[in-house]
């Protein structure tokens, strides 16, 4: 028996839209478009105006919101292709009132906000103080030359804090969640996406936390069916997170 509490019906997407081939399929994919569009963009740049150079730096953050663009064009096409429409993703406008209304969604994205900074907090007291494990602590991510160039880090910080949250939320929780979960449990489900939405930061600091941040996320799509849930409280993280980077030095 399903628990009412973590499962609620209806599931966000619809069984067999997308089966596990599709999603072998997209996942490929995206991982392509991941080597490809960066290179096409940063290796000229490099060789042009040289590895550390302004002109470099901004092709960096072109590339990744280019990489942004072309994932949301790939799910939502390959959706379609499947006889699916945006909502099998989660994407749609809240009707409202009861379970999809406006003041739902905010309720649950503004109590995922605060268990996403909640998990990071107590993975860095548990890990990196009390268990004094140095080899877990997070690498950088954003480089500190980034922040010599205004116009790079404006371009990146357009991709961090508005291409980030919509294409992660869009491909791990409203593809790939929506698509597993139709296979599994949620927990299963939530934490499976969850660990491959951490590889993709590629920081061996982030796996942990990251994995129980996806989980979250894919918890605030749960219960409220709608993929602009997670998508606001994971604005939300990355503005602020962004924000503190780039105007507090002491703590990047």
């Amino acid at each position: 028996m399903q628990d009412a509490n973590l499962d609620p019906a209806p599931a966000p997407a619809r069984p067999r839209v997308w089966g596990l081939r599709d999603i072998a399929i997209v996942t490929v994919a995206v991982l392509l478009l991941f080597l490809f569009v960066p290179s096409i963009i940063y290796l000229p740049a490099e060789a042009i105006w040289g590895e550390n150079s302004e002109g470099a730096h901004i092709a960096t953050a072109v590339a990744n919101l280019l990489w942004y663009v072309t994932v949301i064009i790939t799910v939502l096409s390959y959706v379609r292709s499947k006889g699916g429409t945006p909502n099998d993703l989660g994407l749609r406008w809240p009707r409202g009132p009861g379970r999809d209304s406006w003041g739902r969604i905010v309720g649950i994205a503004v109590l995922t906000f605060i268990a996403m900074y909640a998990v990071t907090a107590l993975y860095s007291v548990i890990a990196l103080e009390i268990l004094d494990l140095d080899f877990l602590e997070p690498s950088e991510q954003v480089p500190d030359d980034f922040y010599d160039h205004k116009i790079a880090l404006a371009i990146l910080g357009i991709a961090v804090v508005i291409g980030a949250p919509f294409t992660e939320e869009l491909f791990f929780r409203g593809f790939l969640y929506g698509g597993v979960r139709t296979y599994v449990s949620f927990i299963l489900a939530a934490l499976l996406t969850g660990f491959m939405f951490s590889l993709l930061h590629f920081n061996v600091g982030l796996v942990i936390p990251f994995t129980l941040i996806g989980a979250i996320l894919a918890l605030s799509y749960q219960r409220s069916g709608n993929l602009i849930t997670p998508i606001g409280a994971h604005f939300f993280f990355n503005f602020i997170s962004f924000m503190v980077l780039a105007f507090v030095p002491e703590a990047r």
